[in-house]
């Protein structure tokens, strides 16, 4: 089949005017090797992709998925990371059309690809940015559609919403404490009153003064977050979780990630230096996980760590429950098991965009068999 045959086919799988023929024809193409690479180019051509170490693609409409779906069979796909020899255009192929999906994601699996097995009776949509604001006299304000301005005062500051973000203007006169929680199905940001930024994943807390007195800088934390923290050499800030001071930070960027359902608590320095513990002092590019004692990890998946902030599920080298620990999260929703747990092995990025039934949909490729149902997914061995 000549160039200009194939990408005619492209085109119009894309537009949905194929004949029984023609999608004969359109599924071979995934089976020649030399072929896709006309393939490829097409939909580079026509979506515009920057395939670097990753990609950066605009929204498609999530339509395309379940065709996908549809095409994709027998042979499993791997990432396409870089520039790859003619001997792996066959998992290119899978992947370029994959990368359709989900405004700019990319989901694969190690496993091959068995029948898939999704059965959704009513979709549930993405989370998406929220929180509720606990003021100090209890008072709890829903953050999620309010518009920018002022949310209250107290201790001497303006407590404001500004494009998205909680801040704090003025200067505290008052030793109160606030509370910023994201529900499952929501996430947030906002600044402290010290100018440390701080992103909340779903189901995760903080909670913080409005003046920093003393020696230190203290919050309390749970679930995950990321921080940017502010420089003060004189007033260091420190993280506290489960009660215990964990994290004593000099002016630096980590994220800890702490939920209770999960075995081990992580924290992962990306820039500047903290101190784990009051005792073990992390470099950029390493993670403490604690558990029963303390293990260092020297070169952590950062890209994998902080995934969540970038509106990305990272399931590399992630195993079925971690991966639906995230879902439930995002979606709050309840995960339960018919039996044994599958042992599956994933790897790959997709975008937190999707709705759940279209992201089901993607992990059927890696033979997942689910079915939701009043809001609890059952995962089937």
């Amino acid at each position: 089949m000549n160039d200009a045959a194939i990408k005619e086919l492209l085109d119009k799988y894309l537009t949905e005017t194929l004949t029984a023929e023609e999608m004969s024809q359109f599924r071979q193409l995934l089976e020649d090797e030399e072929q896709m690479q006309v393939l490829d180019s097409r939909l580079r051509e026509l979506f515009d992709f920057q395939l670097q170490q990753e990609y950066s693609l605009p929204e498609i409409d999530q339509r395309l998925e379940q065709h996908v779906m549809s095409v994709i069979h027998n042979e499993l796909p791997k990432p396409l990371y870089r520039r790859m020899p003619v001997r792996r255009w066959m998992a290119a192929s899978a992947v370029v059309l994959l990368l359709i999906l989900a405004g700019g994601g990319y989901y694969l699996s190690r496993r091959p690809v068995q029948t898939q097995h999704v059965k959704v009776l009513a979709d549930i949509q993405p989370g998406r940015s929220g929180a509720m604001l606990t003021l100090a006299d209890g008072t709890v304000i829903q953050l999620d559609s309010l518009r920018n301005g002022t949310v209250a005062l107290q201790g001497g500051q303006g407590v404001q919403v500004q494009n998205g973000e909680l801040v704090y203007n003025g200067e505290g006169n008052e030793v109160v404490y606030n509370t910023v929680s994201t529900p499952n199905g929501r996430q947030y940001r906002l600044v402290l009153p010290d100018g440390t930024k701080v992103w909340l994943n779903a189901g995760s807390s903080i909670h913080y003064p409005l003046l920093f007195r003393g020696k230190t800088r203290s919050v309390e934390m749970t679930g995950e977050a990321y921080f940017e923290v502010a420089t003060d050499a004189a007033m260091p800030f420190v993280v506290t979780v489960n009660k215990k001071e964990l994290i004593e930070v000099l002016g630096t960027s980590f994220n800890i990630k702490a939920y209770n359902e999960e075995k081990s608590i992580a924290a992962t320095l990306l820039e500047g230096r903290i101190r784990v513990a009051k005792k073990t002092v992390l470099q950029p590019g390493q993670q403490a996980l604690l558990r029963d004692g303390m293990m260092v990890m020297n070169h952590p998946e950062l890209e994998k760590v902080i995934a969540w902030k970038n509106n990305l599920f990272d399931f590399d080298d992630s195993d079925l429950d971690e991966v639906m620990h995230q879902i439930a999260r995002w979606y709050d929703i309840e995960v339960v098991y018919a039996g044994h747990q599958p042992n599956i092995q994933f790897t790959g990025k997709i975008s937190r965009n999707m709705t759940l039934k279209n992201l089901l949909n993607t992990l059927a490729v890696s033979g997942v068999k689910c079915q939701l149902e009043d809001g609890k997914l059952i995962v089937f061995p």
